[in-house]
């Protein structure tokens, strides 16, 4: 998803951040926004072309979007004794965002959630509402965040919790007795059911994302610009994700009008987010616009795509100028990751020294994400990686000659495969499609640089990769991705037709 914003109403006295990731074709990053909002009293209360993966909430000891009331502690549950507080145990866990490798995360988080269920036999909804009601939304961001790092059936499962601790909680938190903290809730259900749909297919996925855009305009309607500049510019981020999700899945002038909105929107967002006071944000903003441009990029011809991928390039660079890598690794692993691949999509559509100087840029950017994303510690962003490795090192092979072109090809097919480890069709269908269509991109070019049995061979495991990438990505379903697929395999069966007629 693009970064996205999210609000916990934790029951602490402080305002804090916290960062966590998510993934999906084409899905961004996301920032989670952890802070209290609870009083303590009273009734109301207070995240294609490539795969590329959605950024991490990310949570550190930077300024709060906002001052909040201090608020009465969650007490300490028997079995997490040693945090002392519910609170702190959340806080723990994400920090293992940037310091363990995702099990351990998935682990910890997983304590969390068993800390809110016990906290919320402690507090009735009638005999304390608003406390039942703080931890039934932190409940749901702690489930929406161990969703996000789960796989398949596991993965769906907590985040359909994730979205009932959110209903549950607002039905204590309305718009009329309660409408910041209403809006607070219905901007995290927004993410939960984004983070669902981008793990979907089809009508369900539709759907989903439809859900969220509703939820996060429902935000949007208590928070304004002129009352809540920050949080405004969070779900108006988070809002815009989602567009560029649903731009994505849609096809011709439906589809671009609605990645000009998330532009438009990821924009505005930059008249609050200003690198002089808020950089990282800043940077974060530069990133999703990148993605966006990009993913116009690839439907647009001639000039205007040009025009979009330099764009989203220089956004990249513009991400990078905060983002350091021996001060935030992860964050400058994903722009280094989306730099690959708008490089890439700008390097096909150049031509001579400049197309070969990009897309050897474009490789060099996503061995540089590998770095950090390794299979051991961040096994989703690393697949992700090597998919867009892979796809850049078809680019480059096909525009190169003779063994050059051979080595590259077999080292694209390598990385797409490896990305294929981890992206299956039961755990992650769409990447799993993006790989197998990247895979077969790789396969039928090394296969028309080859004669014989060799080339019917390398052929038919590409029309074999294409057949199974448009079982996820149909035209009835995606229709810019099946068209784009389809293509694909028409171009790959008629060459192998005619190697057939020529034996």
């Amino acid at each position: 998803m693009i970064l996205t914003f999210l609000l916990v109403l934790t029951a602490c006295s402080w305002p804090w951040f916290l960062l966590y990731g998510s993934r999906s074709s084409g899905v961004r990053g996301a920032v989670v926004e952890m802070q209290s909002t609870m009083t303590s009293g009273t009734p109301a209360a207070t995240h294609l072309g490539r795969t590329q993966g959605k950024f991490p909430a990310v949570t550190s000891s930077r300024p709060a979007a906002f001052q909040t009331p201090a608020v009465r502690p969650v007490p300490a549950v028997k079995e997490y004794a040693e945090n002392r507080t519910i609170e702190e145990s959340l806080r723990k866990a994400d920090e293992a965002e940037w310091t363990a490798s995702e099990e351990e995360a998935r682990r910890k988080l997983n304590r969390t959630v068993k800390a809110y269920r016990n906290a919320l036999h402690a507090y009735g909804r009638k005999r304390s509402p608003a406390d039942w009601a703080a931890v039934q939304n932190s409940l749901g961001v702690a489930l929406e965040a161990e969703g996000e790092r789960s796989e398949g059936e596991a993965s769906r499962k907590l985040l359909e919790q994730a979205q009932e601790a959110f209903s549950q909680a607002l039905k204590v938190y309305t718009r009329k007795q309660a409408p910041e903290y209403w809006a607070g809730v219905q901007n995290n259900l927004g993410i939960a059911l984004e983070a669902e749909g981008t793990r979907s297919e089809g009508e369900k996925s539709c759907k989903l994302l439809d859900r969220a855009v509703e939820a996060y305009r429902n935000a949007l309607r208590v928070r304004t610009r002129e009352r809540l500049a920050r949080d405004w510019a969070a779900t108006k981020n988070n809002l815009a994700g989602a567009r560029e999700l649903q731009g994505e899945r849609s096809e011709g002038e439906k589809g671009r009008k609605l990645l000009e909105q998330a532009e438009e929107a990821f924009g505005e967002t930059l008249q609050v987010y200003t690198r002089e006071q808020l950089p990282e944000y800043w940077a974060m903003m530069q990133n999703n616009l990148a993605v966006a441009w990009e993913a116009e990029g690839e439907r647009s011809a001639g000039e205007e795509s040009r025009k979009l991928l330099e764009q989203a390039v220089r956004a990249c660079r513009k991400a990078l100028q905060v983002y350091k890598s021996e001060q935030i690794t992860w964050y400058w692993a994903k722009v280094q990751n989306d730099l690959g691949r708008a490089l890439e999509a700008e390097g096909e559509r150049s031509k001579g020294e400049e197309s070969r100087k990009l897309l050897e840029q474009a490789v060099t950017a996503c061995h540089k994400a590998l770095q950090v994303f390794t299979h051991q510690q961040f096994p989703q962003d690393w697949a992700r990686a090597q998919n867009n490795l892979g796809r850049a090192l078809e680019a480059a092979g096909v525009h190169s000659e003779g063994e050059e072109s051979r080595k590259l090809l077999g080292q694209a097919v390598d990385a797409c495969r490896m990305a294929l480890q981890v992206f299956t069709r039961q755990l992650f269908p769409q990447d799993w499609a993006e790989a197998e269509n990247n895979l077969g991109l790789a396969l039928e070019a090394a296969g028309r640089r080859s004669a014989g049995e060799e080339s019917r061979k390398l052929l038919e495991q590409a029309v074999e990769s294409y057949r199974g990438a448009l079982q996820v990505y149909s035209h009835e379903q995606f229709p810019y991705q099946g068209a784009r697929m389809q293509a694909n395999l028409s171009r790959a069966l008629g060459k192998l037709s005619g190697l057939n007629e020529a034996k």
